[in-house]
């Protein structure tokens, strides 16, 4: 049997290379200030890096996050599916990544899915999945491929490719 989308982030490598391809600071504006990661291109994989507080008053440590070819591929087909010219809603987004994908349940086993519909309120509770949701959209659109605003998606580059994007 293959490796699970996890496994394949965990076994992955994540240290800078003369070769990578650095794509640029996507900044964000969370709810309690101000945040931003920089993005790191490779072939295979996106590394985005940010700095994150552990807890209130501690000194900020970094957090990377791997963006898998598959995992990039998944967005990219959800987003050219759900194209309609409209703006598209994050969870119509997810939910079509996470059927892509054959992700069925959260980190800890709870279901994502009822009557083939993602369950919005599981999906925002398990932060780590949710986070990497919305950091590919924010890697998508600093590169210029969409709008990604307020849970709300616009696509600026109409059916774009995963070789594209990591070109």
């Amino acid at each position: 049997m293959g490796k699970t989308i996890y496994e394949k982030e965990r076994e992955s490598e994540v240290y800078e290379t003369p070769k990578d391809t650095e794509v640029g600071t996507v900044h964000l504006t969370p709810w309690t200030g101000k945040s931003s990661i920089r993005l790191i291109k490779r072939p295979d994989k996106i590394i985005a890096i940010k700095y994150q507080k552990p807890q209130k008053g501690a000194e900020p440590k970094q957090v990377r996050t791997i963006i898998l070819k598959d995992e990039l591929n998944a967005m990219i087909s959800s987003i050219n599916k759900l194209n309609k010219g409209e703006p598209i809603k994050t969870r119509n987004l997810a939910e079509g990544y996470f059927q892509i994908l054959g992700i069925k349940e959260d980190k800890k086993g709870n279901e994502l899915f009822y009557n083939n519909k993602l369950k919005w309120d599981i999906l925002f509770s398990c932060r780590p999945m949710h986070n990497k949701i919305t950091i590919i959209l924010s890697t998508l659109d600093e590169m210029g491929y969409i709008d990604y605003r307020g849970g709300m998606t616009r696509v600026l580059r109409k059916d774009f490719g995963v070789e594209e994007v990591l070109k």
